[in-house]
């Protein structure tokens, strides 16, 4: 088994492109702040995990909490504000029967899962 003690990204910058549907989906996460700690190679221990990150023009989403992938595990708490929902507009306007214009989602809580 190996473990990872922490692992820290500083200023992380991701892109995403999704070319299937119309028109392209483009995001982008930014000033990316990531920190994991006690990660075992075989997922059964809990490891931490903190997350801050921009999206967009100004929507920001920190996380941090725990997880497991054997057996499957999560705590995580959530603070999300300003997240711009019309990024993601070819994916929902195909269950709507509207246009999306413009959209903002802000939201705080927190997931547990379990297997």
């Amino acid at each position: 088994m190996v473990e990872l003690k922490e692992a820290v990204a500083v200023r992380g910058d991701l892109r995403l492109e999704d070319l299937a549907v119309e028109p392209n989906v483009k995001l982008r996460a930014s000033a990316i702040e990531a920190t994991l700690r006690n990660v075992v190679s075989d997922g059964s221990q809990r490891a931490e995990v903190e997350l801050r990150s921009r999206f967009g023009s100004g929507g920001t989403l920190a996380a941090n909490g725990n997880a497991r992938w054997n057996p499957l595990a999560a705590e995580i708490r959530f603070d999300a504000r300003n997240l711009d929902v019309s990024a993601v507009r070819p994916y929902v306007t195909a269950h709507l029967n509207a246009e999306l214009a413009r959209a903002e989602l802000s939201a705080r809580g927190s997931v547990s899962v379990s297997q």
